[in-house]
């Protein structure tokens, strides 16, 4: 995984736990928050808004991620 190639080996358990987190918090607020938009008749605009947000994610990863060689 990209992770390895990012964090330092004595940091990587700490880095997929807190990876974890933010995962299951997100899946919880977007869940609530694409309710919202279909309640409201704009379930489109929820996909695209959230289609948006995942390319800015991209855009950042490719910006400021500088994986590095393999560990010996």
């Amino acid at each position: 995984p990209i992770l390895c190639q990012v964090v330092p080996k004595n940091l990587r358990a700490t880095a997929y736990g807190f990876m974890n987190m933010v995962g299951v918090f997100a899946g919880a607020v977007i869940t609530q928050w694409l309710g919202r938009f279909k309640d409201e008749g704009h379930f489109g605009l929820g996909f695209a808004l959230l289609g948006a947000a995942v390319l800015l994610a991209l855009l950042l990863q490719i910006l400021f991620l500088k994986p590095k060689t393999l560990e010996k």
